[in-house]
């Protein structure tokens, strides 16, 4: 995809904003499309995008 190759190479997480993969889904044929946004997570050798109407983060005290 295009837009990954315009994200800083350390960066972590960003919100593509105009997200040409949210119209491609239908944003005009599909309300809940309307109210939701398109992230992507950067890590050492993967990327996750993500479209979602929102998110939440927990830092983890000790592990699960």
């Amino acid at each position: 995809m295009a837009i990954l190759t315009k994200l800083p190479i350390n960066g972590s997480f960003f919100e593509v904003l105009d997200s040409p993969w949210i119209d491609e889904f239908g944003k005009d044929q599909a309300e809940i499309l309307s109210k939701c946004k398109h992230y992507v997570f950067r890590f050492y050798d993967e990327t996750i995008e993500i479209i979602s109407t929102g998110f939440s983060i927990e830092k983890l005290n000790s592990p699960p």
